[in-house]
């Protein structure tokens, strides 16, 4: 799960009933469901909200299930979009794997068909985060090392600088006393 949040599922169906069994059972398992009876109201839900995996019917009116999943793609590739039918054929499983749906659930379901696909679109989108958090960490890291690096590369060079100007004067010093030794011998 995300750190101290439940994870967000976005149900979209233009069927009442399966929405609402859906929002039911998903609720059950402890996800937090956010019901949409279109893909236009699931679209914008989308976009305004933090929404951990899709799950939604292909056939809806206006906007069907996979051209939902093209558009949450376009704005996130990493969103797990589980596409449901009731009429699967190839030419559906086809057009939904090409379009990197995350999986396709058949209607109708069983809680056991349902749930364990809707928690492994859970664990993938966590790890995907954590991936994602994880690329921050290690570039501010590379940053602050970097930062470090730098900062110590200018003492560095401030000391050699340092110790140049002083063994220059050093030398010149003794270069003076030595030839004025020399000038009181001769």
């Amino acid at each position: 799960m995300n750190q101290n949040d439940t994870n967000r599922i976005l149900v979209g169906d233009d069927d009442e009933d399966v929405l609402e069994s859906i929002s039911l059972l998903l609720g059950r398992y402890g996800y937090e469901v956010v019901a949409c009876g279109d893909a236009k109201d699931a679209l914008s839900e989308f976009m305004t909200g933090r929404i951990d995996v899709v799950l939604t019917d292909i056939r809806m009116p206006y906007v069907s299930g996979i051209e939902l999943l093209e558009k949450i793609h376009a704005h996130h590739a990493e969103t797990p979009v589980i596409l449901m039918t009731g009429y699967c054929d190839l030419n559906i499983a086809i057009a939904a794997i090409k379009k990197r749906a995350f999986d396709l659930v058949i209607k109708p379901y069983t809680p056991d068909d349902l749930i364990p696909t809707v928690e492994k679109a859970v664990r993938y989108n966590d790890l995907i985060q954590m991936e994602g958090n994880y690329k921050v960490m290690l570039e501010d890291s590379v940053k602050k090392k970097t930062r470090e690096l730098a900062d110590m590369l200018t003492t560095v060079k401030d000391m050699s600088t340092e110790v140049i100007h002083r063994l220059t004067t050093a030398a010149e010093y003794r270069d003076t006393e030595t030839g004025a030794h020399i000038s009181r011998m001769g």
